[in-house]
């Protein structure tokens, strides 16, 4: 057995366990209703899985499966990743948790941290630890690729090339073959967003194109990469080979797209479903990610090499890229005109921490949600925890500090022990990696976000007074 004392840094194993299981659950399982998915043991008979949010949670209905009586997160992702190690290394770097310095280690080179292991009664600081950041360059070559130019190339390409080329003709295929009415109709008169240049970029499909898109598809590549690249159910699943959103029979799906830095391919999607699925609804959950970040970690929407490379200083920061379009494309700064320039970042498929630095020449301002959820992704949260109440969230911001002081104060009265953990948020991130951000607020009864304000009328009022005296 390794001797942990060795190790210099160790992953974080309570911010493992709280990434959400259906985070995970939905990667590699089929969605069978609310909060089920099929199972991800290997055995005979009943295949579905039952997520206890409370817990974390999953249980098997077959009482000779594995999870039948221990289905925590680890061991689900233990499940795909073989080992211990390599579902501790996979989740790390999937969900952006980074790992720690380790308090038992004794070489030489100690990490310097003030790290102090978790315990009851005190606030844990935050541990220190080196990112290597990505930085962007601006004087490398920009190119525009032409996929079918290289279509016979293919399998000489490694693994991250490929996956751009899968990905690249997939979404120009939807582009110029399918019909893009819908995707307007979505956004203009579901979603009550003004027109946006920007959304010509996102491809829209039918979920009933799904076969003349594969059929296309494996005329150029093969099914094993389609699996790989997750475009079909890998070879272990019981629909191995069928398309992955083929869950989703209603509507139409909206791929939104990540570009490289340093050409037009594709990196990676957020798909969203016009029509979700009551699995979707359930877990409110709007978007699923078709990517594979141990191959290729993309960037998110918008935030492309002409992004970095604009004169505009300023960069809308949103919680979804539907928020974004409510920004006029063009914005005035100091009586000259500019392009807007938007990124939504959502969640733990977003921008990812050792990419933040690409964006150190810009002002990003943080418009997220004026939610609890909202405000905890832009200023860091406070997670209280004791036995009698579980873990309370309170945001690291002035309303968040004043319930939790009554909390405390409610814990301290009783005599009950608690801990208190915290953890950053996007602000806390970006001003580490050396990038100026500015969080955004406004009053929430004029609406709860951005698309919220322009239905109610009131966008343009809350630019007026929250956004445009920053822009100078």
């Amino acid at each position: 057995m390794a001797d942990i004392t060795e190790y210099k840094y160790i992953f974080d194993h309570e911010a493992l366990n709280e990434i959400p299981i259906t985070d995970i659950l939905e990667r590699f399982c089929e969605p069978k209703g609310s909060n089920k998915y099929t199972c991800p043991g290997e055995h005979k008979g009943s295949k579905v899985v039952k997520v206890h949010t409370g817990t974390n949670s999953c249980h098997c209905y077959d009482n000779q499966c594995e999870f039948y009586s221990n289905g925590s997160l680890m061991n689900v992702a233990i499940a795909y990743k073989k080992s211990f190690s390599e579902a501790c290394r996979w989740l790390s770097e999937e969900f952006n948790k980074p790992m720690i310095p380790n308090p038992e280690y004794k070489g030489s080179d100690k990490a310097t941290s003030n790290y102090t292991p978790r315990t009851t009664g005190f606030t844990a600081p935050a541990p220190i630890f080196e990112i290597e950041y990505e930085e962007f360059d601006p004087l490398k070559a920009y190119s525009n690729v032409k996929v079918e130019t290289y279509l016979d190339r293919y399998d000489d390409m490694d693994v991250a090339q490929r996956l751009k080329m899968v990905y690249t003709f997939m979404y120009r295929f939807i582009l110029k073959s399918f019909s893009q009415k819908a995707k307007f109709g979505f956004y203009l008169d579901k979603r009550g967003l003004t027109y946006s240049k920007a959304m010509n970029s996102i491809a829209y499909m039918s979920v009933k194109d799904a076969e003349v898109l594969l059929q296309e598809m494996r005329k150029h590549f093969n099914d094993l990469d389609l699996m790989a690249f997750g475009i079909l159910y890998d070879k272990d699943h019981k629909h191995a080979g069928q398309w992955k959103f083929s869950s989703i029979d209603k509507g139409g799906l909206l791929f939104v797209p990540s570009f490289d830095l340093y050409s037009d391919m594709v990196t990676g999607f957020m798909v969203r479903p016009t029509h979700p699925p009551k699995w979707m609804i359930d877990k409110k959950t709007k978007e699923l990610q078709l990517s594979k970040t141990d191959i290729v970690k993309p960037f998110p929407f918008g935030l492309t090499n002409q992004l970095l490379t604009s004169d505009n200083p300023y960069v809308f920061m949103t919680e979804g890229h539907p928020d974004g379009f409510v920004f006029p494309d063009v914005i005035d700064i100091n009586g000259k005109e500019f392009d807007t320039l938007r990124v939504p970042n959502p969640g733990t498929s977003g921008l990812i921490e050792s990419k933040m630095k690409v964006l150190k020449n810009k002002t990003v301002l943080i418009a997220y949600d004026q939610d609890e959820a909202g405000r905890s992704a832009c200023f860091g949260y406070v997670m209280l925890q004791s036995n009698k109440e579980g873990k309370l969230k309170f945001p690291d911001d002035e309303k968040g500090h004043k319930e939790l002081e009554l909390v405390k104060h409610r814990h301290e009265l009783n005599a009950e022990k608690y801990s208190l953990n915290e953890y950053k948020g996007i602000l806390q991130k970006l001003g580490k990696a050396g990038v100026n951000a500015i969080p955004i607020s406004w009053d929430i009864v004029y609406g709860g976000d951005l698309n919220d304000l322009e239905i109610n009328g009131n966008f343009e009022e809350v630019w007026e007074t929250a956004f445009k005296p920053l822009l100078r």
